[in-house]
């Protein structure tokens, strides 16, 4: 049996929240797609325009950088797998990626919680290629995999537990 939600909202409804987030706040624009895996994209709509400089319409199918937004559907997915038994948060990285490597022989150790909780030290990404985007399904194991990361060390062992926010750990 599924449950039903207590409250819905009509599309004329959420229209309307939206357009008035997008208006009060004065944003130049909004995008929002709400939707499940089984079903799909149930809902898309998008308001505004996507540069200031071109004046270009925003579109609900144009592409942004989620950057650190990512992180929650990340830490969300992690979670739902260990849920199920099905990872184990203190077992380390390299038990799941068998590819994974950095210059540092400490890298070995981190853990999936060292990941989650930016203690595992590794260091910070200094160039996020904001001008190169890649979207194919390979784009996170390929740079995962690049002399990038394969070329780092570590700030300190991650068995010092010590935070640093780190955007290569996630």
């Amino acid at each position: 049996m599924t449950p039903k939600p207590r409250h819905q909202i009509s599309s004329r409804q959420l229209d309307e929240q939206l357009f008035n987030a997008f208006y009060y706040y004065d944003l130049p624009g909004l995008a929002v797609a709400v939707g499940s895996g089984r079903q799909g994209l149930e809902y898309t709509k998008a308001f505004g325009v996507k540069s200031k400089a071109t004046n270009s319409p925003l579109r609900p199918d144009d592409i942004f950088h989620m950057a650190s937004m990512a992180k929650l559907f990340t830490g969300t997915g992690i979670l739902q797998l260990w849920e199920k038994g099905q990872l184990d948060l203190d077992a380390p990285l390299t038990g799941y990626l068998k590819w994974f490597e950095m210059k540092d022989p400490a890298a070995k150790g981190i853990t999936i919680r060292q990941l989650l909780t930016h203690t595992s030290g590794m260091p910070d990404v200094q160039d996020y290629h904001w001008d190169k985007p890649q979207t194919d399904a390979e784009a996170l194991k390929n740079y995962a995999r690049s002399d990038e990361i394969k070329n780092m060390r570590l700030l300190w062992p991650p068995t010092h537990k010590k935070f640093s926010y780190s955007n290569i750990g996630y």
